[in-house]
């Protein structure tokens, strides 16, 4: 019977021996070998074992990190790519190759939904294009039967009351037609607006501009319609006032017009002329003038500002204001 195990030797070696016992020559048969030297291929292949896990294991990691930063760099477009769509920039298209998977799909609609909302935007600036055209049209065609019928009138008092109301349509037609040229459909150009309407009143009094000196001075700030309208109105009624009024008998001096930004949002027009002022005991705000009650009623109902008169060196109004935010109809 063989016997086998682990076990000293007589020279005190642990060693790993069999012994066989031969009763027909009743000899013992062993045979012994180290330990370390018995189990060294196991140990060899147990470190082979443990490098091989360990760079399996890296290869995933690194595997998961390339998976992951992919991953990654994608949601930043896609947020990026939201950003921009939500700031109104619809011709951004995200871009990440060719990928048939979960994420390639999101990407393909989100692309499909920005193309989508590119039409639709287009469509409706052609519309909106349409309905400022065709209110200028309307505006212009009311105008025009104001200035026929106006040749009919003989007392000069109810022409110039006909030349007033012209003046204040077409102001309103002018703001139309700006916006039907404009790229941006939601805002005015504000300063290219007044020195149009200022130049066609100019040329509806027949003033000689080299006895009376217009200067312009607006800032930059986009309008909406909201605030552009009473604001025009408001330019054109002080204008015309001045015109009328501020330099009888070829009187020579100039007039000013000035819009500029203030703290907390607040805008401030000045007009202004070096003419014959105003009387001292006038009340602008109860006077027959129906230009100057216009002029109250749009800075202080419609435009939620505060108008001031300065009648030193001639005749300044001056109203601070806050741009009018869109409201929805219902």
């Amino acid at each position: 019977e063989a016997l086998s195990g682990i076990y000293e030797n007589y020279r005190g070696v642990q060693v790993l021996g069999t012994a066989l016992f031969v009763p027909e020559a009743n000899w013992v048969i062993i045979a012994e070998k180290n330990v370390k030297e018995a189990f060294a291929p196991l140990s060899r292949i147990k470190h082979i074992f443990l490098l091989s896990g360990t760079g399996v294991f890296l290869l995933v990691l690194l595997f998961g990190f390339v998976i992951s930063g992919k991953i990654d760099a994608i949601i930043k477009k896609m947020i990026e790519g939201t950003k921009r769509v939500a700031d109104g920039d619809l011709e951004h298209v995200i871009t990440i190759g060719k990928r048939s998977d979960e994420t390639g799909e999101l990407v393909d609609s989100f692309n499909v939904m920005t193309k989508k909302l590119r039409e639709y935007r287009m469509e409706k600036e052609v519309l909106m294009r349409e309905i400022y055209h065709r209110v200028k049209n309307n505006l212009q065609v009311i105008s025009s039967l104001l200035r026929l019928q106006s040749r009919y009138i003989k007392d000069e008092e109810y022409i110039e009351m006909f030349k007033e109301s012209q003046d204040r349509i077409m102001a309103m037609a002018l703001i139309h037609e700006n916006l039907c040229r404009s790229k941006d459909l939601a805002n005015i150009d504000f300063n290219e607006y007044i020195k149009k309407l200022i130049k066609d009143l100019f040329l509806s009094y027949k003033i000689d501009t080299s006895k009376i000196i217009l200067k312009i001075n607006i800032d930059a700030i986009p309008f909406g319609i909201d605030t552009a309208i009473p604001c025009g109105l408001i330019v054109n009624e002080l204008v015309s006032n001045s015109l009328k009024y501020a330099f009888p008998n070829e009187r020579e001096g100039e007039i000013n017009v000035s819009l500029r930004s203030l703290d907390k949002d607040d805008i401030e027009l000045i007009v202004s002329n070096d003419g014959v002022s105003f009387p001292e005991d006038f009340d602008f705000r109860n006077t027959e003038s129906l230009g100057l009650r216009l002029v109250t009623n749009l800075a202080e109902n419609q435009l939620q500002g505060k108008i001031e008169v300065n009648r030193s060196g001639g005749t300044e109004f001056s109203i601070r204001f806050k741009e009018i935010k869109y409201k929805e109809r219902t």
